[in-house]
């Protein structure tokens, strides 16, 4: 995404597999606004160059764990499947 704004009102428009790239906060002002009830999953969301983490994200009040106005808008949440963090094990 660039500049404008991605409406989603269900939960099967996009390939849970996909990879999300929009622009990082002050670059561009493209929003994925989603609707009431919607919950889309897709495998990966990167702002500009970063990968973000795993998880629900959406507007201030859509109750997703990372909140934010700048890039998202509705009550409705995207849920992130996947992300580059790793598992640390100690072995002895």
């Amino acid at each position: 995404l660039g500049n404008g704004t991605l409406s989603l009102a269900n939960s099967a428009a996009i390939a849970d597999t996909a990879v999300v790239t929009m622009p990082e906060a002050g670059v561009a002002s493209a929003k994925i606004n989603l609707s009431a009830g919607v919950n889309e999953r897709v495998g990966w969301l990167f702002f500009g160059e970063k990968m973000k983490r795993a998880g629900t994200y959406g507007a201030v009040g859509s109750g997703a764990k990372y909140q934010d106005d700048t890039h998202f808008a509705g009550t409705g949440v995207l849920t992130v499947l996947h992300d580059n963090s790793g598992t640390l094990m100690f072995l002895q």
